[in-house]
């Protein structure tokens, strides 16, 4: 099998430890050299019978293509592959796409995600194979479904054998990508004819990269069909940059295949058709591209070249190649380089290739030797005025100038440290600074963390010496996305990387995190070892602005270096030559020739002529509406058609001339025609603009167009807004974000969950390696992470006892005992750590106080993915997680708040916590940790002394630090997999989301960004807003091959692009943009003139000094003058200097920005609203002094200015506002004013204001300046420019103020000025305020005293004015008296007395002689007297306070005496005396449970006592010799596995008796104890004194005489003693003496099975540990601890049988029960929704007999107070009862209430019968004082009434009750036996008593047929039609019937005796 090639498993998308464990079968194999193979032919013939094959376990599978077979690794022999096929090929089955994050995910992909989310278009080769997959959306929906239901079918043993496969495979032979769904595999025929289609790595879907990639190395042999279809596919793959297929090819020897170089002969010979044509420049473009990949080596694909040179040689001779085609001079240049293996030094032929192949080579970020070389971007000077001599010179020229642009201020920065460093002195005190790069020392690079959208990234600490006054928060340095480099001294390496995570807090401690550009870790490595030498220099200008655009134009160039044929740069006879006869866009004709037909009512204003354009040719102009109708001048008329007839039409304006008005209008226009369709094809419009807030404008605006509700009739947002998020919110809905939270599916949003979720368990990792460095960790974690070993937990354990601390609350105290902090011997009596965060109302987060929660807080991501708002984890939770498992540690015991530290630490002063804290970071710093052989050593924990206590301790630490480390990588891993598949799936979707809008917006910056995605796009029409703001590059790169209509809208007199190489703007003029550039050359372009937006005084200041011609629309001409100034513009004139800040390049002026805040106040006095005036600056620096002064703001107007636009000039770019305050700033003697100078903004700054326009500047500086000059020249002449500024008051126009200083404005404080206001209110009153110019002041009330007279005494009205507002009644206060009580009252003078009763206390006495309370004139109620007064309680006897008015029903009132008994389970009762009836029924305890389980685990879930507790989770103990240390795997609260090994229980080789157990280990020995000495020897060479096949005991006879003869059970001194030891806690004890202990034990363990033994397990004699183990004894605890098990079982039943539903028998009751319960209670209180099943019998039971019982006695009249005290105890045990419906019951509970439920019944009984007894005048006086006595004995007793007073009071019921029965009859019981036995052949139901009680009987049917009378009382008896009357009933008491024999009610119920 020589022609086999193996697959490598790199590359593959899903890994084996992903896969499905599902069957795999075939059922025709042959076997050779032991491996397995499945030939094509058996494949297919099975595909043409059967849907699937199979194939027996051992057997192996291989893939196959063609006729060759390829081995499959023995991983997949027991898998079975599931696959869906689509029409498109193979696509992964839902297993595959959701599996389990322990796979090893595709390093390649992961690499490629680095590149992905920076957005790089020119990926690294060995990362393409991850570039992402774009999918029809149809072929995705199987993502919902990503948990298969198939996974439950996998047989056992087929999953035990997967995972033994598993472990054994470290390498693959067989891809799973091969495979069809049941196995079937796809013919390599298939394959390629179905990837035809393929043009770039981004067209692959599923795994069919992975296809093609196998199928290369995979094939034995190619036909010439497969051969031109892969020569295809690799022409277009390797268009793009693809390091990794290029090496794939080379190593599979691709271009030595026999078959590929045969097909190039045979073209020699033979005639080339143009598929042979074709195949040659496919061949040729791969060779080409192969050589442009520097690392890799391409000796072997020599050979073919030579045949394709000539083969391109023959074609030239005969002149078949086009011009432009590949030629043989530049196939010959690859040869060479290919010969040599120098690929640097390579001569070409073709100076334009040279260009493109240096283009496409040269790095972007200089490394060391580029930067101490001076090897630098080879650009020439920029003609600006002519056109490029090619594409590729124009290529060239605007990548090295943009480059340039970016690195030269880089490059030239690093060179100055370089030289900084190298010149070291030896100084401490040396501060490197540069204009160009910032510098960070003393860097450490500290760990690798997680952040979504850029995986793994490495966090870096650096010094903040020095950076201590830099506010982060709004400072630029070391922004998010901005780049940075690393080095250490001589800088010979640099290391690159992007600023990934910005966190203000993290930036204050001198932390970042940051992501390599290349996964360079070697460095990485070397810098760590450069002992913090290591410096970080990071660059001023923002990378990520330059960056995309370079890598696309490195893509560009590429493209044309392989193929001389691509057309790269749309336009480019335009943009390139500059070619000003400019055609139609392309879509205006049609295919068949006819032009495009478009409607023009989306923009009419006004129909005139009255024609219809619905349809009108758009390239006929002179059929389009006219400007009138169109609402346009003459000039937008113009621009428009311009911009829609021309493929690139150019848009100028001036400032307010309409430029973006017009933009909106052309957007307008283009969406309502679709011009983005055609043939039905749609794609987006493209609008770019150079800031987000342009951008939005334009879609706020786009959003109240009516012609465009159209597009949001299907319920969709039709525009997409890609980049940052908008203010706006329905803005903010057309984000990439908004659209995927709309997406349905969203599949990304579960990769970032899964990756937010390994990020939660990462920062949980990280919590526990930062606190186990000063902390104490509980050794019961340390346990059960496998750091401990069991003995020493035992042994620790051991003190438990000592401590007596329950089991719960012990590891504190032991382990704080353990290391000496003697935490026990202080009256420790705290909860275990394990306490709830909400048990104590006090604590917000385990003893955090807000400091803590705000570290917490901002630990989370500054910068996250928007996707991930809905997943960000909780990291209160995870540190809640860590400080349970901890025992010491800062947070526990030194909290800012004293309230919130747990209670085992209140006993300790804060200095001695302190302390404890500083000798726990001692010991753990200062100690060397115990070897393991020497852990292993120390078996008794408590007789080492403290060193060596602290060294085990920290080789416990250093053992979990480990793990926690391993565990940090694999989840690291894990998480860079997730977030690059997020990535991926993320950037397919937004594929999606942008292909079916009609608009999408995006800054230039971000189209950079995003250029893979329009790529994919390839929008049609590209419209470009600001374009004048914008670099030409960045147009460049955002154009798409697909461009047929470009549109720029600006004006190149503002503010050109934003340039970061000063030089080389002024050298090569970098900072002119496309725009201007085409304007220069002629190319045509309208011009707007007539502005919109200044009132003429502004205006003319900018003609013509910058604008030659600039109209004034009339709208301008009517603006009213602006109030309070004299002028609407001023110039103020100062001579104040500027200022500057340490680490600034910025300037500032301190007076300047006092004058605008003080002028900013003095408008908004005057009316104006703070929306309506905009401060402005030319430098950032005084932006942020204006707004600091804002704040400092103390006046009235302090809230209004806190919300006023003040921003720099640069932002205001296309802003305008009514009116504007300009501060200049600059001010210095030698009259710098920096950019100043540049005529473009000082055109910006001239015109932002519509109205009203101030500026404050230092003008013998600014006139440095020619333009500033001649503006303040022409300002002074006007006379609007001076050293004051005149304020005109609007109350008094002849008063001028004249302000040259902030104080000045004194003078004017209320806006007006220093003349008293004068204003005179209707009411007569005259205002007092100095003059304000606020008129809207006076229609407020007047606020002074209104002093009218409003009554006849002559008073007068002492209210606020308030006119018009009447006066009111008058509220002078008069002494008045009550004609009736003659109480004297002050009140107002307008209050009748008569209305007002008297309000004086009550003087009169109650009956009961008590005071009446009332107020005198209220009337007094004797019988409603609210005194307190003492009584004692009638029912328990306890003394009440009580109402006066109440005490002749002291029955109702409730005794709240406390009832401090304590309970069963040892809390005390929290209960009163009334709801614990007198402490006979307690209430529910809500303590938390201390119950010690039945596995002898103290419970410690933290629930209350009144619940069930659920299932222990402690480790289980249990466990035989067949188990490793640990023990049972189970948690001891689950059901323990029987151990089915032999039992291991057989006596010693020596021993006689030679007894063998030959049972199991878990059934019941079959051999007797051995008695017989051990022979053993001990280590001190004494025999042992244990037992023949027993462990030897410890403790020898000589060595060890006391501690083994001491006295415990009886027979340890005897000399013949023999023992036995303990394996759970090393006791020993006689083995006699042992023994019949156990057999009493095992007696009682029996007897347990009844009630009367509570079942617990079996303890050591000596310190009650549980006995677990013991070969002698393991029947007596196998019974125990099955014992126990069943208890379990039991317990979880119980447990279980809350959620099972109920029977229908007991639904039945329960229902008659609520309706009996009704009957009694109309209005019941409680919510019967019972989950205690036994509180839900207990209720059936206990309303059912006291419903059948008393109901018809207690309805029946004459049982007033008895009738209301039993249903008054009814209704207290009710209450008991249903406050247990979802609380379990005591161990006590039931047998209590059932007490007194018999006693209340009884109770109930003795005082029905004495009521029945005393009506009927019956029974003696003895029997009712017994009745008497009984009654007040059950009414409510002190105490439970024992058994036996029960007893006797039911006997002495049933007594009194034979002798007066019941009945009613007069007769006795036995008398009315007596006479049913006479009628004994009848049934129930025919006896019947008359109105007033009276018995007869109805025979035959038992129905009432006819009335009669009573014979004893002549009432009517009987009735009609078997219808009793309604006055009649059936007689219960004589035959214990409920119904009438004849009657629909009539049941069984009637028959069962």
């Amino acid at each position: 099998m020589s022609g086999k090639r193996k697959q490598n498993y790199k590359g593959n998308i899903y890994p084996p430890k992903r896969r499905k464990h599902e069957e795999c079968a075939g059922n025709t194999n042959t076997q050779c050299g032991g491996m397995s193979y499945v030939h094509i032919n058996t494949i297919w013939s099975n595909r043409c019978n059967t849907s699937h094959y199979r194939e027996s376990h051992s057997s192996s599978r291989a893939t196959t293509y063609g006729n060759e077979t390829v081995p499959m690794s023995p991983y997949f022999q027991n898998h079975q592959i599931d696959r869906k096929i689509t029409t498109s090929g193979y696509e992964p089955t839902t297993s595959e796409r959701y599996s389990e994050r322990v796979g090893n995910f595709s390093r390649t992909r992961v690499q490629y995600s680095k590149q992905l989310h920076r957005g790089g278009s020119h990926i690294s080769n060995r990362n393409s194979s991850g570039q992402f997959k774009v999918r029809k959306r149809s072929e995705m929906g199987e993502y919902d479904d990503h948990q298969a239901s198939q996974n439950s079918q996998v047989p056992k043993q087929r999953e035990e054998s997967c995972t033994i496969a598993k472990k054994n495979c470290n390498t693959r032979t067989y891809r799973v990508n091969d495979f069809k769904k049941h196995g079937f595999l796809e013919s390599k025929d298939n394959l390629l004819k179905r990837l035809e289609r393929i043009k770039n790595i981004k067209d692959f879907q599923g795994g069919e990269y992975e296809d093609f990639k196998s199928l290369l190395g995979s094939v034995e042999k190619f036909n010439k069909e497969n051969l031109w279809c892969l020569m295809k596919i690799l022409s277009n793959l390797l268009q793009e940059c693809n390091t990794e297929l290029c090496e794939k090819l080379i190593e599979n020897d691709f271009f030595n295949r026999k078959e590929l170089r045969t097909y190039v002969i045979e073209l020699l010979r033979d005639e080339l058709s143009g598929s042979d044509i074709i195949f040659l420049r496919n061949s040729s473009e791969v060779l080409i591209a192969l050589s442009l990949e520097t690392t890799v080596e391409a000796r072997n694909a020599k050979t073919f070249l030579s045949l394709i040179i000539i083969l391109t040689e023959k074609l030239e001779k005969n002149a078949m190649l086009s011009k432009k085609a590949i030629s043989s001079n530049s196939l010959k240049e690859i040869k060479g380089r290919f010969e040599s293996g120098i690929k640097d030094e390579t001569t070409f032929s073709n100076p334009l290739r040279e260009k493109l192949y240096n283009l496409v080579n040269f790095k972007i970020l200089p490394t060391s030797e580029m930067i101490r070389d001076k090897i630098l971007p080879n650009f020439e000077p920029r003609q600006l005025e002519r056109a490029s001599r090619s594409e590729t010179h124009y290529l060239a020229e605007q990548f090295y100038l943009f480059l340039e642009d970016f690195i030269g201020p880089l490059r030239e920065g690093i060179q100055n440290y370089i030289k900084f460093a190298s010149s070291d002195d030896g100084s401490s005190n040396r501060i490197f600074r540069d204009e160009n790069i910032r510098a960070y020392e003393d860097v450490h690079i500290l760990e690798r963390k997680c952040v979504p959208n850029d995986g793994v990234v490495i966090e870096v600490e650096f010094g903040t010496k020095g950076l201590k006054r830099v506010q982060w928060d709004i400072c630029n340095f070391l922004q998010y996305g901005n780049i940075v480099c690393l080095t250490y001294g001589e800088c010979n390496i640099l290391l690159y990387a992007l600023i990934a995570e910005r966190n203000i807090k993290n930036l204050n401690k001198g932390r970042i995190s940051l992501s390599l550009i290349e996964d360079d870790y070697q460095s990485v490595e070397k810098m760590m070892e450069s002992n913090g030498n290591i410096v970080m220099l990071e660059s001023k200008a923002f990378y990520t602005a330059y960056r995309h655009t370079l890598e696309s134009m490195k893509s560009i160039a590429r493209k044309m270096y392989i193929n001389p044929d691509y057309a790269v740069i749309p336009f480019s006879e335009h943009i390139v030559e500059l070619n000003i006869d400019i055609m139609e866009p392309a879509y205006c004709k049609r295919k068949n020739g006819e032009d495009l037909y478009v409607n023009f009512n989306c923009l009419l204003q006004n129909n005139i002529t009255g024609k219809s354009y619905n349809s009108v040719s758009l390239l006929d102009v002179t059929e389009w509406p006219s400007p009138r109708e169109l609402g346009m001048d003459e000039q937008q008329y113009a621009a428009l058609q311009l911009c829609l007839t021309r493929k690139l039409g150019i848009l100028q304006g001036p400032p307010g001339t309409g430029k973006t008005w017009m933009g909106l209008r052309v957007v307008q226009f283009l969406l309502n025609n679709n011009c983005g369709f055609v043939d039905s094809e749609k794609r987006p419009i493209l609008l770019l603009s150079y800031t987000n807030h342009a951008l939005d404008q334009i879609f706020d605006a786009l959003f109240d167009v009516d012609s465009l509700l159209g597009l949001f009739s299907a319920g969709e947002i039709p525009f997409v807004r890609v980049g940052s998020r908008s203010n706006v919110e329905r803005i903010q809905q057309c984000t990439l974000t908004e659209h995927r939270k709309r997406m349905k599916p969203c599949n990304s949003k579960i990769y970032l969950k899964e990756a937010m979720k390994l990020k939660q368990d990462l920062f949980e990792i990280e919590l526990w390696l930062n606190k186990i460095k000063a902390s104490i960790v509980s050794p019961s974690f340390l346990f059960e992470q496998g750091c401990m070993i069991e003995n020493h937990k035992q042994s620790l354990e051991s003190i438990k006892s000592k401590c007596n601390q329950p089991t719960a609350n012990s590891d504190v105290a032991t382990v704080l005992k353990w290391l000496e902090f003697d935490a026990c011997d202080r009256n420790y009596q705290g909860s275990s750590r394990g306490t709830n965060v909400g048990d104590n109302p006090n604590t917000n987060l385990l003893g955090l106080d807000e400091d803590d929660e705000d570290t917490l807080r901002t630990r989370l991501l500054t910068r996250i993915v928007d996707d991930a708002d809905d997943f960000v984890y909780n990291e209160k939770d995870c540190l809640s997680n860590v400080l349970s498992k901890l025992i010491v540690s800062e947070e526990l015991i030194l909290p800012k708040d004293e309230r919130n530290m747990f209670p085992v630490w209140r006993s300790y002063t804060r200095r001695e916590r302190e302390n404890f804290l500083n000798q726990v970071s001692l010991r753990l710093c200062d100690d060397n940790a115990m070897s393991e052989d020497e852990e292993q050593s120390k078996l008794d924990l408590w007789t080492l002394d403290m060193n060596e206590r602290w060294r085990l301790y920290k080789a416990w630490i250093q053992k979990l630090r480990i793990n926690f480390e391993q565990k940090k990588k694999e989840l690291m891993y894990d998480f860079e997999v997730e977030n690059n598949k997020y990535m991926i799936e993320k950037q397919m979707e937004n594929t999606e989301i942008v292909s079916r809008c009609s608009l999408v917006g995006m800054t230039t910056t971000g189209a950079a960004q995003n250029i893979d995605l329009l790529r994919q796009v390839q929008p049609r029409i590209v419209v470009v807003e600001e374009a004048a703001q914008v670099f030409e590059q960045h147009i460049i790169g955002c154009l798409t091959e697909g461009l047929q209509h470009l549109i720029l809208i600006g004006d190149h007199q503002q503010l050109r692009p934003p340039i970061n190489n000063y030089k080389l703007s002024k050298s090569h003029k970098t900072d002119v943009s496309m725009m201007e550039r085409l304007v220069m050359n002629g190319m045509p372009f309208v011009c707007l003139s007539q502005q919109h937006r200044m009132r003429p005084e502004i205006s003319s200041l900018l003609t013509p000094t910058i604008y030659k011609t600039l109209k004034d629309h009339p709208s301008v001409l009517n603006y009213e003058n602006v109030r309070g100034f004299k002028h609407n513009i001023y110039f103020l004139d100062h001579t104040h200097p500027e200022s500057q800040t340490e680490f600034s390049t910025s300037h500032m002026n301190e007076f300047e920005a006092k004058m605008i805040v003080r002028l900013f106040r003095y408008l908004v006095l005057q009316g104006y609203s703070r929306q309506q005036i905009t401060i402005l600056s030319t430098y950032n620096d005084q932006v942020k002094l204006i707004k600091d002064n804002m704040k400092n703001m103390t006046e009235t107007m302090d809230s209004a200015t806190q919300r006023v636009t003040i921003t720099a000039v640069d932002n205001f770019q296309g802003e305008e506002n009514e009116i504007i305050l300009l501060s200049l700033v600059r001010g210095n003697d030698g009259k710098k004013i920096g950019h100043l100078h540049d005529i473009k903004r000082i055109c910006v700054s001239l015109s932002r204001a519509k109205q009203g326009f101030y500026v404050v500047g230092n003008f013998q500086t600014i006139r440095k300046s020619q333009t500033w000059n001649k503006i303040i020249s022409k300002a002074e002449s006007n006379g609007i420019c001076g050293p004051y500024l005149p304020l005109q008051c609007v109350n008094h126009p002849d008063t001028i103020t004249k302000v040259s200083k902030p104080d000045d404005f004194d003078n004017a404080p209320e806006g007006g000025c220093n003349e008293p206001c004068g204003f005179q209110h209707e009411c007569g009153h005259v205002c007092n305020l100095k003059c304000h110019a606020d008129r809207s002041f006076h229609d407020m009330p007047c606020k002074k005293i209104c002093d009218r007279i409003v009554c006849k005494n002559g008073h007068k009205c002492k209210k606020v004015c308030s006119h018009p507002q009447s006066c009111g009644p008058c509220n002078v206060k008069k002494l008045k008296v009550y004609p009736i009580c003659k109480h004297e009252v002050k009140v107002d003078c307008s209050v009748d007395l008569e209305t007002i009763p008297c309000q004086k206390p009550c003087d009169k006495l109650y009956p009961c002689g008590h005071r009446c309370l009332q107020n005198c004139g209220n009337i007094c109620r004797p019988d409603q007297c609210d005194v307190k007064t003492r009584a004692t309680h009638p029912r328990c006897g306890h003394e009440i306070s009580v109402q006066c008015c109440k005490l002749s029903n002291l029955n109702e009132e409730r005794c709240q005496q406390r009832c401090k008994s304590i309970l069963p389970c040892g809390h005390v009762c929290k209960g009163d005396c009334c709801s614990c009836s007198s402490g006979r029924l307690h209430v529910v305890c809500e303590e938390f449970c201390q119950r010690v389980l039945v596995c002898g685990h103290s419970c410690n879930s933290k629930h209350s006592c009144s619940t069930i507790c659920p299932p222990c989770n402690e480790r289980c103990p249990s466990g035989c010799d067949h188990l490793a240390k640990g023990g049972c795997p189970k948690k001891c609260g689950e059901k323990c596995i029987d151990c089915r090994e032999p039992c291991l229980w057989i006596c010693d080789k020596d021993c006689k008796n030679q007894y063998r157990c030959t049972k199991l280990c878990f059934e019941e020995c079959d051999r007797g104890r051995c008695n017989n000495r051990c022979k053993k020897i001990l280590p001190c060479r004494h025999r042992c004194v244990g037992l023949c096949g027993e462990s030897c005991p410890t403790l020898c006879r000589r060595c060890n005489k006391d501690e083994l003869t001491t006295i415990f059970l009886g027979n340890e001194d005897e000399p013949s003693a023999l023992y036995i030891q303990l394996a759970d806690c090393n006791h020993v004890f006689e083995f006699n003496d042992f023994d019949k202990y156990m057999e009493m034990e095992k007696e009682k363990d029996m007897d347990s099975t009844t009630e009367s033994v509570v079942i617990k397990l079996i303890r050591c004699p000596k310190c009650q540990t549980p006995i677990r183990r013991g070969r002698r004894y393991k029947d007596v605890l196998n019974q125990n601890l099955k014992n126990i098990k069943d208890v379990k079982e039991a317990i979880d039943k119980e447990r279980r049988n809350e959620l099972e539903t109920d029977s229908d028998e007991e639904n039945l009751n329960f229902t008659k029960a609520v309706e009996f319960l009704t009957s009694l209670l109309p209005n019941c209180p409680y919510k019967l929704d019972f989950s205690n099943k036994n509180a839900e019998k207990l209720f059936i039971f206990f309303v059912t007999k006291f419903h059948e019982g008393f109901q018809i006695d207690l309805k029946e009249s004459g049982l007033s107070s008895d009738k209301m005290e039993i249903m008054e105890q009814f209704h207290i045990l009710l209450k008991w009862l249903m406050s247990h419906r979802k609380k379990i019951f005591a161990e006590s509970d039931v047998h209590d209430f059932n007490h007194e439920v018999n006693r209340l019944f009884l109770f109930a009984d003795f005082t029905l019968l004495l009521r029945e007894l005393n009506s009927k005048n019956q029974a003696s006086e003895e029997e009712r004082q017994l009745i008497k006595h009984q009654k007040d004995k059950l009414f409510w007793p002190k105490q439970k009434l024992s058994d036996e007073d029960t007893t006797l009071s039911k006997d002495i019921l049933k007594n009194l009750r034979d002798k007066h029965p019941r009945t009613g009859l007069g007769i006795s019981d036995k008398e009315r036996r007596m006479i049913l036995n006479a009628f004994r052949n009848s049934n129930k139901g025919h006896w019947y008593k008359c109105k007033n009680g009276h018995i007869y009987r109805i025979g035959n049917c038992g129905g009432a047929t006819i009335e009669s009378r009573c014979p004893d009382c002549n009432e009517t008896i009987g009735g009609a039609s078997h219808r009793l009357r309604s006055d009649n009933q059936v007689a219960g008491e004589m035959d214990g019937a409920t119904h009438s024999a004849w009657s629909e009610q009539a049941n069984m119920g009637n028959y069962v005796f």
